[in-house]
């Protein structure tokens, strides 16, 4: 039986962040995942103060790729971005061989430090009219 009254919500099943500037965000953690086709990407787990919840991915780059140098050099300047504002740029000094070697000694890097900062993010929606940061920086920066 069908029955629409006063009783029914409008409100979506979900916690998600909206469009804009939001304040007072944490990042909460940062792993190294898998997906189901076996490539390992890294995600950034963001979470509002009224329990909004947003993720951010960076997947390893195709070293045959013909755009790599320019894909990788857009891919350091997002995860450096992001790591200044929980670290002094000075301590974010990554030398790694392999994406998965990179990713966790970021993860090393930043963990102590993401609960105890609070960030200002910039989303917007993007090609899929999902709720995304942009691609290209300045997206982030500290509350203070």
């Amino acid at each position: 039986m069908y029955k629409l009254d006063q009783n029914v919500s409008e409100q979506s099943g979900g916690n998600f962040f909206n469009v804009g500037i939001q304040e007072n965000v944490s990042l909460t953690e940062i792993t190294l995942e898998e997906a189901s086709n076996g490539n390992q990407y890294l995600k950034f787990h963001f979470e509002g103060e009224n329990g909004e919840k947003l993720s951010h991915t960076e997947w390893p780059l195709a070293p045959d790729d013909q755009n790599f140098e320019k894909k990788l050099k857009n891919f350091l300047i997002r995860i450096k971005h992001i790591s200044t504002k929980f670290v002094s740029a000075e301590s974010v000094d990554i030398n790694a061989p392999d994406f998965e070697t990179f990713a966790n000694k970021l993860i090393a890097l930043l963990t102590p430090h993401l609960r105890t900062t609070k960030v200002r993010i910039k989303l917007v929606y993007n090609y899929r009219n999902y709720v995304s940061i942009p691609k290209y920086v300045p997206f982030i920066e500290t509350m203070a």
